[in-house]
């Protein structure tokens, strides 16, 4: 069997791949935004509520062309505005400090955290704060007057990931992302 093409008809072979390879390009670039998109939502909507206007979740973008090929990657930021925690302490003065609303969130905190460092004390983590009184691993917790005098009980703050489950609703969604925009948008 012989097939024959004329030059117009390689042409328009050429000039439909070359269109269709600009296009898969393009739709890369789509899938990350969209998956980036996914990984800021999720991660704004598992914040600890009463933190939550003081988390900001930001994305960078860096672009690199070479030649034909343009290169981008997307970087998820999270940042956190500090709360100032006082209280009063057992000597009666005013004593406090700063926490991190997106590490309390991620990392949760006393025994309610999912971290547990049993005999690595000293080391970053479960009731690690500067002045700790080893509260970390009561299981009964620990108690604080406020400012107004007022008794508090805690055993801690429990964890709710919003970077983690960023991660995991990315990787959940990339495949089905994927097909929308390949196989129902790039038709």
């Amino acid at each position: 069997m012989k097939v024959e093409f004329n030059l117009d008809e390689i042409d328009n072979m050429l000039n439909f791949i070359n269109q269709y390879m600009h296009k898969v390009i393009e739709s890369t670039d789509v899938i990350a935004k969209r998956l980036v998109d996914i990984g800021v939502e999720t991660a704004k909507a598992n914040v600890i509520p009463e933190y939550a206007s003081n988390v900001f979740f930001t994305v960078e973008e860096d672009r690199k062309q070479t030649k034909d090929i343009t290169r981008v990657k997307y970087t998820i930021n999270g940042q956190d505005t500090p709360i100032f925690q006082e209280w009063i302490n057992e000597s009666g003065h005013v004593d406090g400090y700063e926490i991190s609303p997106l590490l309390l969130s991620e990392f949760g905190s006393g025994w309610l955290s999912d971290v547990k460092f049993d005999g690595m004390q000293g080391i970053v983590g479960q009731g690690t704060m500067p002045n700790s009184k080893g509260h970390a691993f009561d299981q009964m917790g620990w108690g604080w007057y406020d400012l107004n005098g007022q008794y508090h009980r805690s055993i801690g703050v429990r964890p709710t990931y919003p970077i983690y489950k960023a991660r995991m609703a990315m990787l959940d969604k990339s495949q089905d992302v994927i097909d929308q925009v390949l196989y129902r948008e790039l038709k």
